[in-house]
């Protein structure tokens, strides 16, 4: 019997399924009416820089997310939603005029991959004496020093610009990595007790 190694993978999706292979992306979904509408895309191809060990699997799981949530709102455009009919809440008006619709879903799905990912990191880290804790630990300082304030000043700075948020994110991650290598010493000292 032989064995050989499948490169196509797949999502279930409402009404349909995706599937993925190393050229193509093709999705299928049944209309109500019981028509099959096919869609057929290239595939992504990873650039090489996220090719490297560690990067390879944030990519891999970010664009995964990232094709499943599409593929998910693709089928669900041919499908009525029964709260169509539901007046928007205060907060939501409020929300749909300050950032806008495609904005607000981008702030959305960004927040929740992140709330997601942090989720995953507490479980990993619930033993405080293991090693995966204190790197977790680290690790989520380094993106919150580095990307927090980018994120807030983008959202609520007009004057916002690309060379003040890679200062910004260059300046916090120096900070993390800077009080890392110190801790040790620095707890050592009386006047910091």
């Amino acid at each position: 019997m032989s064995t050989k190694k499948t490169t196509i993978g797949g999502q279930a999706i409402i009404e349909g399924i995706v599937m993925k292979g190393p050229k193509k992306t093709c999705t299928v979904v049944r209309k109500p009416g019981g028509e099959l509408v096919t869609k057929t895309e290239p595939a992504h191809h990873q650039p090489a820089f996220w090719r490297l060990p560690i990067l390879r699997g944030a990519y891999t799981l970010f664009t995964a997310m990232k094709d499943g949530i599409v593929a998910i709102n693709y089928s669900a455009e041919f499908f009525d939603d029964e709260s169509i009919d539901e007046e928007p809440s205060k907060f939501e008006k409020w929300l749909e005029a300050k950032f806008g619709s495609e904005k607000l879903n981008r702030m959305i799905l960004g927040l929740s991959t992140v709330i997601g990912i942090a989720l995953i990191g507490v479980v990993l880290a619930w033993d405080p004496n293991s090693s995966v804790f204190r790197v977790v630990s680290f690790a989520w300082a380094g993106f919150g020093a580095a990307f927090g304030p980018v994120m807030l000043f983008s959202l609520f700075w007009k004057r916002a610009n690309k060379q003040g948020a890679l200062a910004g994110m260059i300046t916090g991650g120096a900070v993390v990595f800077i009080s890392v290598k110190n801790w040790p010493r620095w707890t050592e000292r009386k006047w910091l007790r």
